[in-house]
């Protein structure tokens, strides 16, 4: 049973030593995605296609599928070209777990592999990649962030701000 589609919270702020202004991005699925050959896609030894695409102002972000024999074994999310990604230090780590759980999405989940006829019956009926990547912005005193995480990986990329 597919799982209920998540309502996303709209722009919020929270104070967390400074005010954080907060927007979480949601994946649009790819129109492509219903025309993928689930059976070619099952039989083929490995295969990379695009599902989805985070989009803010200055950046697009493409989640693509990985599939080795018939399954679909993690989601990548590409790296902004425009901007120069920062490594997260612990305060800008600390803000975005409060920006997840103020926002009551979580933090990003492992990812279990599924078939490749599931996953693709599954992306038409509800955001790939939520739950497992969760990519949001958020602004404060120092700067805006456009920043995903998944799994236990995070990466964050210095934007213009949001629009207010």
């Amino acid at each position: 049973m597919a799982k209920p589609k998540r309502k996303s919270p709209g722009p919020f702020k929270f104070k967390h030593a400074v005010d954080v202004e907060v927007r979480y991005i949601e994946p649009q699925i790819l129109p492509s995605v219903r025309y993928r050959d689930a059976d070619a896609l099952s039989r083929a030894p490995k295969a990379t296609i695009e599902v989805a695409v985070y989009k803010t102002a200055c950046c697009e972000r493409y989640v693509r599928a990985v599939i080795e024999a018939g399954k679909v074994i993690r989601l990548d999310v590409d790296a902004c070209t425009d901007a120069k990604p920062v490594k997260p230090n612990p305060q800008l780590n600390a803000l975005m777990k409060a920006a997840l759980k103020r926002a009551r999405v979580g933090t990003a989940t492992k990812w279990k592999p599924m078939p490749v006829k599931e996953f693709i019956a599954q992306a038409q009926e509800r955001p790939v990649g939520g739950g497992v990547t969760e990519c949001f912005e958020f602004c404060f005193i120092f700067g805006c962030y456009f920043c995903c995480v998944t799994g236990d990986r995070s990466d964050c990329v210095p934007v213009t701000p949001i629009d207010r």
